[in-house]
């Protein structure tokens, strides 16, 4: 077997990520699609474009062909490119004509190939296996794409149709096409455990009620009894063709509001439902008003199935009728509320049969009938093959996903289909229709303006409102006491205001590329009295690649059935469990994130006033929210004290989800309430796929509208449960299948445009079976739900460094970490060394970005910040020269830069905020206080930073840093200058006031 992808003729197969080829094949009509990855690096420089022809063959057979209708770049390594293509089939050279045309006395074949040669001139379609006599007497179409068109005359008489993949129409009588093979406990023509018939009646519908939209009934009369005093009198319907007598006597009726009322006996105001009278004119007292029309009614019908009802109260020993409204305006008629009640009936009344199962024998296509004849899984039935889901196994070989369907339901899809297209269909297109033609021609302007500015500006200053220089000033060395400050700026601080803040000239990034590790050193002081240790955190959290089990975990078995959904309060006080008696639980954690310190606080909530299944439960970050979704509908919660589940109540909101898979497993939110997300992943029988929905308006569920998808079956069959990394970047799925945690990347943040398997997952199965999911804030931790043994287990991820121990200085005097948390240091031998750490290089590569805070008092002697001592490679090393007041970061050992910073007025401050970043292929930059202040002609790229052996703060060579250092933190990526200013904004005040941390 070979498999081959030709891009417009040329073989690219090379350029492929193999185990990224997936063709999607689908009922007839139904487009087929296919999508690939292709990489760029080296020598490697193809990049396909969109719109061009793909055609994917295997042993020289045409598997999919079509054209590039989508293509996703993202960077999956340094300079290292993914272009991600998606592509339909021929059938979308159907989609780009409008047909506006009638034809008359012509057979459907003629239609076509008239059609077909006068709207798609040159694409290559033939019409030869269009097979139909049928002659149309007469028949419009009204400016619908070709495809639409071929579609509806299939829909007249029942035809199917489809393009294949050399361009050839088909259009033929159905068929019965039996598949190759059928599904036996023992041919082994499939993956045994694979198999899964889903029989649900979760849905059950089976009294159908249906309020369309109005219509006019047959005319009618009614009368009233005048009083001889009103008059005016309330019509009982909105009447069309309205008639009145009075007394037997005609009346001459005009228009409210537009008739004059001398020239009438009375007036009809149809909206209002009135007819009126001039008060001159009153009718008298016992007079008999008669009034006709034809009466504007609601369209409302139930439809019922008794066998169906008679089979629920047989198998619940209750009432067996269940009722469901539907709403839809558009039905004007009994007759198609009627059919759209039909329909329902169809597809609910009875138990849904589907299934799907996984096969590496090819010859399966969409549409054909296949046998399912297994003793293990009592069935002996026949199902409809609606989807066939092909993927690479090996570079040479395929694997076939089979999505299974039942006639009841094919025949829902295509009534509902009918009934959406009956409204095009009443518009006749007139034969003196002209279409007006306008085309938009596009040309480059270039405008060009200059601003002259002659003022050395300090934008930190600049950018002060009168709050913030009340903190600057507080903070300046040489404040005199009694200082006042003024609003008016009179404080002496001689302030110049411009336009705009002051940025270097040379280009600074803006956005982050690629996928960054997140691999972070960070030093964070630690408050207290214990100055022998200090926390550092190589935060490879929110990565799957280091876990361990923490031995914490929380049995919650109260005798009520399994745990559903889990999650937590923003500071790891409260835990939250949604059990399966569609109850959620609340309980305090005496120790924040720790959940064996869980105690119930015997307070829970009950949702079955809207739902008798809650599957999985999302709080909004500050407690006062929630949103529960079932099976197959999500509900909105308040909580009018936040976190405290005893105060919540239902908003009357919610939005069925069903569409898009009817086994709802787990529910999130974007942090902003503009998307939402669910899994189709119920037990065994869901789709494993996450939905994603827009929020029109943020943090309301009821205004979701579906806008894409991540299918993550191929890792797992029964994927439960999934959750967000903070940044939208990854999202890790739970599957109850392998017992195991899966994690993927997804670009842009929040949405599913591109994203993939990042081939990285963890085992839970020496705890449980993982039917829920839940990670910390800062990713370091995540909890599962153990489908079996009804407990809590506490997982960390990331390394915890433990870190710095105090084995220098070595003068003995020690240094002492402040009651802020930061480190005091004396200048003259004080200095933290030798963090206990087994990621000693981390973070040697092409970018990175070094941050801390410093103070002193005492800025006029030379000062080391940091230095690396490892051997034998090119060092990372940061100093204060107080000859210039500037910070230096330089590179020694094979070769040396220097970047370095304008006069800052260290001076000023007590503390300071700087920022060091480096990346291959551009210049090092250096910040200060969240400015950029200056863009190095060197680089640091290459900078090794040993995190096990070499790693020194508030030293360099023979000088030490005099005054305080906290929050050294280093990052493998480039932070963007957005970045650093809005770490800056979010955490100066903390740094400023009088000198001191306040957090």
């Amino acid at each position: 077997m070979a498999i081959a992808v030709t891009i417009d003729g040329v073989d690219k197969t090379k350029f492929i990520d193999w185990k990224s080829l997936t063709i999607n094949n689908i009922l007839t009509s139904k487009v087929d699609q296919c999508s690939f990855t292709t990489k760029s690096y080296g020598d490697r420089t193809y990049e396909p474009q969109a719109g061009r022809e793909v055609i994917v063959t295997d042993d020289g057979t045409r598997v999919f062909a079509g054209y590039i209708v989508r293509r996703d770049t993202r960077a999956s390594n340094y300079k290292v490119l993914d272009y991600h293509c998606q592509c339909v089939d021929y059938t979308r050279l159907l989609q780009k004509k409008l047909v506006a045309n009638t034809y008359e006395n012509m057979t459907i074949a003629a239609i076509i190939s008239s059609i077909i040669t006068q709207y798609c001139p040159g694409y290559g379609l033939t019409t030869t296996n269009v097979v139909c006599s049928k002659v149309i007497t007469k028949i419009s179409f009204n400016y619908e794409p070709v495809q639409q068109v071929i579609e509806k005359l299939a829909n007249l008489i029942n035809y199917d149709w489809w393009v294949d993949y050399n361009k050839n129409i088909y259009f033929k009588a159905p068929a019965t096409v039996s598949a190759p093979f059928g599904l036996t406990d023992t041919n082994g023509n499939y993956s045994f455990s694979s198999l899964r018939i889903r029989k649900d009646n979760s849905q059950i519908k089976n009294s159908i009620v249906v309020r369309g939209g109005n219509y006019f009934a047959n005319t009618m009369t009614a009368t009233i009894e005048c009083n001889g005093v009103d008059f005016t009198y309330n019509l009982p319907y909105k009447f069309k063709n309205f008639a009145a007598t009075l007394t037997g006597q005609p009346l001459n009726i005009g228009i409210d509001f537009s008739s004059d009322a001398d020239s009438h006996n009375a007036l009809h105001n149809f909206n209002e439902k009135v007819i009126r009278f001039k008060k001159s004119d009153t009718p008298s007292a016992g007079s008999t008003l008669s009034v006709s029309g034809q009466p504007e009614v609601p369209v409302v019908v139930k439809v019922g199935d008794t066998s169906a009802q008679n089979a629920m109260l047989s198998a619940e020993g209750v009432a067996g009728e269940y009722e469901y409204l539907i709403t839809d305006k558009t039905l004007t008629t009994k007759q198609e509320a009627r059919d759209r009640a039909t329909a329902e009936l169809v597809a609910y009344a009875t138990t849904v049969e589907e299934g799907d199962f996984i096969t590496e024998t090819a010859g399966l296509k969409a549409g054909m009938t296949i046998n399912i004849n297994s003793d293990a899984y009592g069935i002996n039935e026949d199902f409809v093959i609606r989807s066939v889901t092909s993927r690479t196994k090996t570079p040479s070989e395929m694997r076939y996903r089979i999505s299974l369907i039942s006639t009841r339901t094919i025949d829902m899809v295509d009534l509902l289909k009918n009934l959406l297209m009956s409204d095009t269909n009443k518009v006749e297109i007139k034969s003196f229709e002209v279409i007006d033609k306008v085309y938009s021609y596009y040309e480059d302007v270039n405008l060009a303006d200059s601003v002259v500015t002659t003022i050395l500006h300090h934008p930190q200053l600049e950018t002060l409102n009168w709050l913030d220089r009340w903190f600057f000033y507080s903070c300046l060395t040489t404040v005199n006491a009694g200082t006042t400050l003024t609003t008016d700026g009179s404080d002496g601080l001689n302030v110049e205001f411009v336009a705009g803040p002051y940025e270097p000239t040379d280009a600074i990034e803006s956005t982050l590329t690629g996928s960054p590790a997140l691999a972070l050193w960070h030093m964070n002081g630690t408050v207290g009295t214990d100055a022998k240790k200090e926390d550092a955190v190589l935060l490879n959290n929110w990565d799957l690649t280091e876990v361990a089990y923490t031995g914490n975990s929380f049995d919650f078995d109260i005798g009520v059935g399994a745990g559903y959904g889990i999650s937590f309060k923003d500071d790891g006080t409260k835990m939250y469990i949604l059990m399966e008696n569609n109850r959620c639980y609340q309980y305090s954690l005496s120790t924040a994130w720790d959940c064996s310190t869980a105690s119930y606080d015997s307070v829970n909530h009950i949702f079955n006033a809207e739902t008798v299944d809650a599957q999985g439960i999302f709080f909004k970050a500050d407690g006062t929210a929630l949103w529960v979704c079932s099976k197959v509908f999500i509900y909105q919660y308040s909580l009018s004290t936040a976190w405290d589940m005893s105060t919540v109540s239902y908003d009357s909101k919610s939005f069925q989800t069903d569409s898009q898979g009817s086994k709802n497993s787990a529910i999130a939110l974007s942090p902003d309430g503009t998307k939402a997300y669910k899994i189709d992943g119920y037990e065994s029988s869901g789709t494993d796929v996450i939905w994603r929905y827009d929020l029109s308006t943020p943090w309301d569920i009821s205004t979701a509208s579906v806008n894409g998808s991540l299918d993550t079956s191929t890792e797992d069959n029964q994927m439960h449960s999934f959750f967000w990394r903070s940044d939208g970047l990854k999202i890790f799925a739970a599957g109850e299948q392998n017992e195991t945690i899966y994690q993927y990347s997804c670009s842009p943040a929040w949405t599913f445009d591109s994203t993939s398997y990042d081939s990285v997952s963890y085992d839970v199965s020496a705890e449980d079976i993982p039917r829920a999911i839940y990670m910390k804030s800062n990713g370091d931790k995540f909890y599962t739900v153990g489908e079996d043994n009804d407990t809590v287990y506490e997982y960390a991820m990331g390394s915890d460094l433990a870190l710095i121990e105090n084995n220098t200085p070595t003068s003995g005097t020690g240094f002492v970490a402040d009651a802020d948390g930061a480190y005091s240091l004396n200048g003259s031998n004080e200095y933290l060394s030798n963090p206990n750490s087994n990621e000693g290089g981390a973070l040697y590569g092409t970018e990175g970005t070094m941050e801390f805070w410093i103070s002193s008092d005492d800025w006029s002697s030379d000062m080391g910040i940091y230095q690396d001592t490892a051997s034998g490679h090119e060092l990372l090393n940061v100093y204060y020269d107080s000859s210039t007041s500037k910070v230096y970061a330089s590179r020694t050992g094979v070769t040396s830069s220097t970047a370095s910073v304008e006069n800052i007025y260290f001076n000023k401050y007590n503390w300071h905020y700087v920022a060091i970043t480096w990346k291959e292929g551009d210049k090092t930059r250096i910040y200060v206080d969240g400015v950029l202040r200056d863009i190095a002609a060197d680089n640091l790229v290459g900078a090794y930073v040993d995190a096990s052996t070499g790693l020194t703060i508030g030293k360099y060579s023979t000088d030490y840093w005099n005054g305080k250092i906290d929050e050294v933190m280093f990052t493998n990526y480039r932070k963007t200058t957005n970045d650093i200013k809005d770490y800056y904004k979010s955490n100066k005040r903390a740094f400023v006031l009088n000198g001191s941390r306040l957090g």
